[in-house]
């Protein structure tokens, strides 16, 4: 009888001691436990546990007349190769600055803590520097103009994928700057679609 119960806390002790809990027999599948178990349809979510997040894309009024990764700027196409894209988390939230031929920059800034996670839609306003959370800044800088191109208002549309690709559109967004001494306004009407980026 002694023999047969150290037998068996012994392997209820080895049981105990297994590191990884999908290895332990004695914890059942959870609904938190990081591993695609029991009746789930993705990681955790699905089935007996709670329902999957569903990935909808927001779709842009002008999404039809949009390239991946190519700004239209007046009349004016430019095509972004992935390397002139830079895509960060900034003071501001999410930034995605694009070179345009090697002189201009072309920075969408998009309010929050960090990247994306979820689709959605910002609305857009012209300080670049207290965005809030559903809020974005277009900042466009053009070689021979004293001061960068700025808007304030319109909507950008950012979809977020189930491979966590980031995709910014916006249609027909009016941007304007001044000269030098703030007399003269000069205007530029955007279009776009950037899709270089990864959560």
């Amino acid at each position: 009888m002694r023999k047969r119960l150290f037998y068996i806390i012994l392997v209820a002790l080895a049981g105990a001691c297994t590191p990884e809990e999908q290895d332990n027999p004695w914890i059942g599948p959870t609904c938190y436990d990081g591993i695609r178990n029991q009746d789930e349809e993705e990681i955790d979510c699905g089935g007996r546990c709670m329902q999957c997040e569903v990935f909808v894309p927001v779709v842009s009024p002008c999404t039809s007349a949009l390239s991946d990764n190519t700004l239209r700027i007046n009349d004016r196409n430019v095509v972004a190769a992935i390397s002139d894209y830079s895509c960060d988390i900034s003071t501001v939230g999410y930034t995605i600055a694009i070179l345009i031929d090697g002189v201009d920059s072309f920075v969408v800034h998009l309010g929050g803590s960090g990247k994306p996670t979820k689709s959605g839609t910002y609305t857009i306003v012209s300080d670049i520097y207290s965005v809030g959370t559903t809020e974005a800044a277009i900042h466009y800088e053009e070689s021979g103009y004293d001061y960068p191109f700025t808007n304030y208002g319109g909507t950008i549309y950012v979809t977020v994928t189930k491979d966590k690709k980031i995709t910014a559109e916006f249609c027909s967004v009016t941007l304007n700057s001044r000269d030098y001494w703030g007399y003269e306004v000069y205007y530029r009407i955007v279009s776009g679609r950037i899709s270089g980026c990864l959560q």
